[in-house]
């Protein structure tokens, strides 16, 4: 556990603050974990993803 622990230490502080992040802002406001927020979010993240994938495949190929 304990090397489990070193090894990812900087992905364990990360995940925290995200979760840190999501729970302040959840109490903050009474909109953010709505279904119209969520559903948002994921049409944004979707056309980001559209664009980023083929770019990926782009750069890798050269």
């Amino acid at each position: 556990m304990r090397a489990f622990l070193h090894r990812y230490a900087h992905e364990l502080v990360l995940s925290v603050i995200l979760i840190a992040a999501l729970a302040t802002l959840a109490s903050i406001t009474d909109t953010f974990f709505t279904t119209a927020n969520l559903l948002n979010q994921g049409r944004l993240v979707a056309e980001v993803g559209l664009v980023a994938l083929p770019m990926t495949f782009i750069i890798i190929t050269g």
